[in-house]
């Protein structure tokens, strides 16, 4: 039965190579001429960051990180929302999207029991969702969701 009184899960927090990689896209949108933060923003922010849990999955999966980075770059090069100036102090909104897979990225920490959301929690509800912008990228290099679980697998035996 349903319960008013029920407490919601607490938040885990972002560890600091997530957040780095949250202040990174930021820039990247703004690098594209982007006047939101998506999800390829997000990944790309992951490769320039050369985050610790994704890049080395990544070249363990023959993934060729400079063909991926262009890739994703081009998906979003040029889009606006809107035609005003962008301004360096000024706040860009995330997609529904990737507001989506961050509150997923947060459901994927707390089952993995771990102490804090790290990058790789971001990047796996990225590649299940079959039709997002991340795992039709990916999936051009061999890069999926049971891929990479597979890989996460075999790195903690």
């Amino acid at each position: 039965m349903f319960s008013f009184f029920r407490k919601k899960p607490q938040a885990l927090p972002f560890s600091a190579a997530l957040t780095q990689v949250i202040k990174t896209s930021r820039i990247e949108a703004f690098q594209l001429d982007n006047d939101f933060i998506a999800v390829p923003h997000m990944l790309l922010a992951m490769l320039r960051e050369n985050d610790a849990t994704v890049v080395p999955a990544l070249n363990q999966l023959l993934v060729s990180l400079v063909l991926f980075e262009y890739r994703l770059a081009t998906e979003v090069m040029g889009l606006r929302l809107t035609s005003k100036r962008l301004s360096e102090n000024l706040s860009l909104p995330l997609t529904l999207e990737l507001e989506t897979m961050l509150k997923q990225a947060q459901q994927t920490a707390r089952l993995l029991e771990a102490p804090e959301v790290e990058a790789v929690h971001l990047l796996l509800p990225m590649l299940r969702q079959p039709g997002s912008t991340a795992a039709v990228a990916a999936g051009e290099f061999g890069l999926t969701h049971d891929v990479l679980v597979a890989h996460l697998r075999r790195a903690e035996a």
